[in-house]
This record gives structure tokens, C-alpha cells and sequence, in this order.
């Protein structure tokens, strides 16, 4: 588990990288799940209907997965456009925050003030207990050796350099792994990252 790999290990120089890329890589996921929900507001605001506050990411990504689709097929993805729908999320994100922060603030305190002392505790606990599980799965230190991993990322290097996803009838891994948007939202990390972040 990562807290015995961390805490026994803090010594390290190489640990304390690895709590740096954790953290790091942690607060992009979060700026992640902001620009779907931002996506998830804007859907939200052309339907003029209300919708659950925690279906709006998943409501935001199809929404992303769309006008990806949209604009692959007019061969439009770069660096620039893929940066600019990921700042326009988030822009949207905050902009939602700070027009209705007093609204969704109340609603926390309503809810909180609401509990009992141990309702309290168990939330806390359980806040605390999923965190770890996301800071679990959002990174790895641990890979397959002999695992391709050039493959995994050579679609959307594809489309950020062309600008949509060439044919390619007889690639036997984009057959069978090129459906459901994969290799757009992989366009996010490559404009801001390399292939290796470690």
C-alpha cells in the first residue's frame, strides 16, 4: 500500500519525488474532472433544464467526446484547440463557482450542520478513505516490463500531428481499442505532458 511504500521511506530522495508526482499528478486529475463539469454546465445551460449536480461530469466528458468527434472530423485537433477546450472547461468551471458560491456554500453547511457528530466522523473517514483510493489509482510506480508502451499513446500522438485519426484498416490495436473517445481525451495529457512523467 502507499502508506507504508511513503511513510517508512520518507528518507529517500527518490520517495519524496514519487509524493511530488502524487500530488502533482492528484491536482491535474482534479482540474480534470473541473473542465468536465464545466462541459457538464454548459449542457446544462442550452437544455435550460436541471440536472444532478454529480451527473454533470459524466453529462461534460460525453459532451467533450462529442465535439472531439466534431472536430476530428473536420481534421481541426492541434495542441492549440485541445488547450483551449480545456481551458474553456475549467474557465466555465469557475465561472459557475463564483456566480453561485454563496448558493453552493449554504448547501454544504446545510447539509453538514444538518448531521449528527458521528454522521460527521463517518463522512470524514469516508472522504479520507476514498481520497486514498484515488491517489492510489491516479498514478503508478510500478510497470510491466515488458509491456509496449509506445503503444498506448501512438493514436493520439497521431492526432495532434494530422489533426484527426488516419484510416488504418489492417492496425489490429486501433480495431480493437479506438472506440469511446480514448484517444482524444489522451490528447489532454499529451499537449501538457510527455509520455514519461517520472
Amino acid at each position: 500500500f502507499l502508506s507504508t511504500y511513503f511513510f517508512f521511506n520518507l528518507h529517500s530522495k527518490t520517495q519524496i519525488n514519487n509524493i511530488l508526482f502524487l500530488v502533482s499528478a492528484g491536482s491535474w486529475g482534479i482540474l480534470f474532472l473541473q473542465m468536465f463539469l464545466g462541459y457538464g454546465l454548459l449542457f446544462k445551460k442550452i437544455i435550460q433544464h436541471p440536472i444532478p449536480y454529480l451527473h454533470l461530469p459524466l453529462i461534460g466528458i460525453s459532451f467533450l467526446l462529442i465535439a472531439g468527434g466534431l472536430i476530428t472530423l473536420f481534421k481541426l485537433i492541434s495542441p492549440v484547440a485541445i488547450i483551449f477546450l480545456f481551458v474553456l472547461g475549467v474557465v466555465i468551471f469557475y465561472w459557475d463557482w463564483i456566480k453561485n458560491k454563496h448558493t453552493y456554500t449554504s448547501k454544504i453547511l446545510t447539509f453538514f450542520s444538518n448531521k449528527k457528530p458521528y454522521e460527521k466522523i463517518f463522512i470524514g473517514i469516508l472522504f479520507l478513505f476514498l481520497l486514498f483510493l484515488y491517489l492510489n489509482n491516479i498514478v503508478s510506480f510500478d510497470h510491466c516490463s515488458t509491456d509496449d508502451f509506445q503503444g498506448y499513446w501512438i493514436f493520439s500522438n497521431k492526432m495532434l500531428q494530422t489533426g484527426y485519426l488516419p484510416e488504418d484498416p489492417f492496425n489490429i490495436r486501433k480495431n480493437l481499442t479506438s472506440l469511446g473517445g480514448l484517444y482524444f481525451i489522451q490528447t489532454f495529457i499529451l499537449v501538457f505532458f510527455k509520455e514519461i512523467n517520472f
